[in-house]
């Protein structure tokens, strides 16, 4: 068995019995070197967000393989477009027409910041279908655990708990037991899981309209 690290070229002699005879051979052993790879640095995004994962490779690569194949838009190409909802380390491995195989890993690390989380300032409950409700839209928020609002004196005037953003029943109508309030500037706050787990807190100002 031989495993050189370059192409090499062996000769072996063969000996008669009698040592009467011998005989010559060469043995080319060729050495494909493996493929480049190069992932780049690890990416921290904000959740949410969606990315191109562009790989760095030698142009002898003929296929590619991700692991996991989890939120990705392919698993065997180069640059897949990812919206992890978890920090994630990537395994990539490439290989050459020699089967020959690089492996690189390329963490992707999410952070809780609110940038992809849309809370508008104001809302008009007039019930002309256009911007009735207030609610929490957005992406990268694994759940919303409580969703409250108040008057300017402090009162709580609509809570909800264990919702999800983009959820029409979780948004507020601009009601307080069961009748509409008076136009008014009102303080929300919003108490949200991201999705990595980590906590994220929201708060402010929404102005009733009419």
């Amino acid at each position: 068995m031989a495993s050189p690290a370059a192409t090499t070229q062996y000769r072996v002699v063969g000996y008669g019995n009698d040592a009467c005879f011998t005989d010559t051979a060469d043995v080319l052993l060729t050495v494909h070197p493996s493929p480049e790879l190069d992932p780049g640095p690890a990416r921290v995004v904000p959740t949410g967000t969606k990315m191109q994962l562009s790989v760095n490779g030698s142009p002898d690569i003929t296929s590619w393989q991700w692991y996991p194949d989890r939120w990705l838009s392919c698993a065997d190409c180069p640059a897949p477009i990812a919206r992890p909802q978890e920090n994630v380390t990537y395994n990539i491995t490439a290989t050459n027409q020699y089967g020959c195989t690089s492996i690189a890993l390329l963490p992707v690390k999410l952070i809780c910041e609110g940038s992809n989380v849309f809370i508008p300032n104001s809302f008009s409950p007039n019930g002309d279908g256009q911007n009735d409700i207030f609610y929490v839209r957005g992406r990268g928020v694994k759940a919303i655990k409580t969703f409250r609002i108040f008057n300017r004196w402090g009162q709580l005037v609509f809570e909800r708990v264990n919702c999800n953003v983009d959820d029409a029943s979780c948004a507020w109508d601009g009601k307080f037991n069961g009748q509409l309030l008076n136009p008014d500037v009102y303080v929300y706050m919003a108490e949200m899981v991201c999705d990595n787990n980590e906590p994220m807190m929201m708060k402010g100002n929404i102005t009733l309209l009419r």
